[in-house]
């Protein structure tokens, strides 16, 4: 159960990964913190290749009522997908969706909430049966719906060509005629720019960033999804560098005050993706020495086979960036 994720009438909405063997894997919702009541979003029936099915929840140990169930061969062993409920007023729908968050499988029809029910603000949990699955991309902020969310996906500038996208309030624009050089030159909360051909998977990845006197933060991001859903960021503050997982909700791997985001500094940003584990480090401007360097973060094995862009972020300021790259190291 995650007591940071609660509500009534919201989107309750996770990735998930049911491991070959299990029985089944779910998103429980609207439950109280004795794990009573709400409602399960339940990837059940036929072992591998079951249906979407909608249960009040029976609490620990037992079984709740079925209120809908979709046909079977709808999910399969190490498939990534995504689950969504919403509960609007006095009606719960469940939806499964690819791993894209946005094409739907299937989807119920809106069931009717007891009066209890409708009123009831509770929290999210996960649930398995007879086996293991991986779950992740929840968290309190995630309350759209998958057509809501579409409308927040990073998007094309046409100033910056076709194989680049940018999400939030930034202002991004080539710092000369080469396009060698980034910037961005507003003072977003977060502002997030991705090449969609600079892709891979185990590599270094690289970038330079300057950032003038005021900014919060600014760097890399690496291995993340168009969606920035999943990857991971490695940023300078003014407190030090910090490595960050997406799919966590920005949960915080590694952070040193080592090395700083200091006024019209240059440093070059690495992240190593390696098998099962990840290695960030801070190099002189040069990219000969090494300021500071994470140990290994482990990693799910997940992470082995997913691709994902390059990309570059601030918060609350300008930066420049310059010398992206992606390296095969093997």
């Amino acid at each position: 159960l995650d007591p940071a994720v609660r509500g009534r009438d919201r989107i309750w909405r996770c990735n998930v990964r049911v491991d070959p063997g299990a029985g089944g894997a779910g998103l429980v919702f609207k439950l109280d913190e004795h794990c009573e009541g709400g409602f399960n979003c339940w990837l059940g029936g036929t072992y591998g290749a079951g249906g979407l099915m909608l249960y009040r929840n029976g609490g620990p140990g037992k079984v709740g009522e079925a209120l809908w169930s979709s046909p079977q061969d709808k999910w399969h062993y190490n498939e990534d997908l995504v689950l969504e409920a919403e509960t609007k007023g006095n009606e719960v729908r469940v939806t499964l969706l690819q791993g894209d968050g946005e094409t739907v499988i299937v989807q119920s029809p809106w069931k009717e909430l007891t009066p209890e029910e409708t009123d009831r603000d509770g929290y999210l949990a996960f649930h398995t049966w007879k086996g293991s699955a991986e779950f992740w991309g929840f968290s309190g902020e995630s309350q759209t719906s998958a057509t809501q969310a579409a409308a927040a996906l990073p998007k094309a500038d046409p100033a910056l060509g076709a194989d680049w996208l940018t999400k939030g309030d930034g202002k991004w624009a080539w710092g000369d005629d080469d396009h060698t050089r980034f910037r961005q030159t507003a003072k977003p909360t977060s502002a997030s720019c991705l090449n969609t051909t600079l892709t891979g998977t185990k590599g270094t990845w690289r970038c330079v960033v300057n950032a003038p006197d005021g900014t919060s933060a600014a760097g890399l991001l690496f291995q993340v999804s168009k969606e920035l859903t999943e990857g991971f960021a490695l940023l300078l503050t003014r407190d030090g560098v910090r490595l960050t997982d997406l799919a966590q909700n920005g949960a915080v791997l590694w952070e040193s005050p080592g090395a700083k985001l200091l006024p019209n500094k240059s440093l070059v940003l690495e992240g190593l993706v390696q098998t099962d584990r990840l290695v960030a480090r801070v190099l002189t401007a040069d990219g000969k020495t090494v300021i500071v360097q994470s140990p290994p973060v482990y990693v799910s094995d997940r992470n082995n086979g997913r691709d994902g862009c390059l990309g570059l972020r601030t918060e609350e300021g300008a930066a420049e960036f310059s010398s992206w790259s992606l390296a095969d190291d093997e």
